[in-house]
């Protein structure tokens, strides 16, 4: 029987092992695993941690990667962007090297606000990523120059309202992948210095929006490049003869063109290339399908303009082949590359589409 007087000790001991349980234990992991597990938790989750104690009130500020996004809902309600909050939180950040800065400001955003001078803020902690969406209600705005002359820059992707104005002083020797999304190209000379640039350029994806006509000739003449993706949907009604696509990369191993605006095409010759999509509404050049002659994958909108440039002797090295037919007369093309391919493994046709 347990008598009256014992009855404070259990409690006492009860008192003790509900305050172990209890403990805080992840604050007793040393800063830098802190940091470890805070990259797994959203940006906006992450400051809220300085409130917790002293000691959490700095490391937040180490984490090397950090993203914003204007959260637009169809509500009524007063929406805030996520701007101030970004400017503030930046401001106290104190990571001597940003792996990655993603910001995706849309129609919320203030227009009043420079933009500018925060991306040169985060070039200037060595900045290795930059991931910038501008869709706000103001005017197109340009980069800082200093984002041109990043050295630890490994990738860059720009959206929508950004002016690609490119200065003379630009050097980006570590920049290997380059997303350009519906960007404003100030002129043709801007794109060629960006690309000429970029001497470790591996990657390349460009979507050209509709309005986009201060680029009359698209060069793309990259040695090292690897990769390249085109998209362009202009609408025929609006193509004109003097613009061009203009292709030089002996290096490239996978290449896609979808382009719809009416414009010419040409491409040099890609001695490395495996996998090749064309879907062209354009006016391409006559060897260019012989310059992708080396592709073991192949995809084709078969337009009246290709049809007649696919000799049987262009793919004699083709696995797989996909063809979109969009006009008469491809049929006996297709038999005569088929009698001369011996290595082919897989034939899809995805669609037929004839004029009236």
């Amino acid at each position: 029987m347990i008598s009256a007087t014992e009855k404070p000790q259990e409690v006492i001991i009860s008192q003790s092992v509900r305050e172990r349980n209890c403990e805080d234990r992840i604050s007793a992991l040393p800063d830098d695993l802190l940091v470890k597990i805070l990259l797994f938790v959203p940006t906006k989750d992450i400051v809220t941690t300085m409130i917790l104690s002293k000691r959490w009130r700095t490391i937040w500020t180490e984490v090397p990667r950090l993203e914003y996004e204007d959260i637009v809902s169809n509500t009524n309600s007063e929406q805030k962007s996520v701007w101030w909050f970004l400017e503030k939180s930046l401001q106290l950040h104190k990571a001597p090297i940003l792996e990655s800065l993603c910001i995706q400001l849309k129609e919320i955003c203030p227009t009043n606000v420079d933009v500018a001078k925060l991306v040169a803020q985060a070039v200037d902690r060595s900045l290795r990523r930059l991931l910038f969406h501008l869709s706000w209600l103001a005017k197109p705005t340009s980069m800082p120059n200093r984002l041109y002359t990043c050295e630890t820059l490994t990738e860059l992707e720009l959206f929508n309202k950004i002016i690609l104005g490119v200065p003379p002083s630009v050097c980006l020797p570590s920049l290997a992948k380059l997303f350009l999304f519906c960007v404003v190209y100030k002129d043709d000379v801007s794109l060629v210095r960006l690309l000429s640039n970029c001497p470790v350029l591996r990657i390349l994806l460009v979507i050209r929006s509709e309005e986009d006509g201060n680029v009359k000739k698209y060069t793309v003449k990259v040695p090292s490049l690897e990769e390249f993706t085109y998209l362009y949907k202009r609408p025929l009604s609006l193509a004109e003869n003097t613009r061009s696509l203009v292709l030089d990369c002996p290096a490239l191993t996978k290449l896609s063109i979808n382009d719809h605006s009416g414009d010419s095409c040409s491409i040099g010759n890609m001695p490395s290339i495996v996998r090749a999509e064309l879907s062209t509404f354009c006016y391409p050049d006559k060897k260019i399908l012989r310059h992708i002659s080396s592709a073991t994958s192949l995809s084709l909108t078969l337009t009246e303009e290709l049809v007649v440039l696919c000799r049987p002797d262009n793919f004699s090295q083709l696995v797989d082949l996909t063809i979109t037919p969009c006009d008469s007369g491809w049929l006996e093309q297709l038999m005569l590359m088929l009698k001369s391919n011996h290595e082919l493994k897989s034939l899809a046709i995805k669609s037929i589409l004839t004029r009236a």
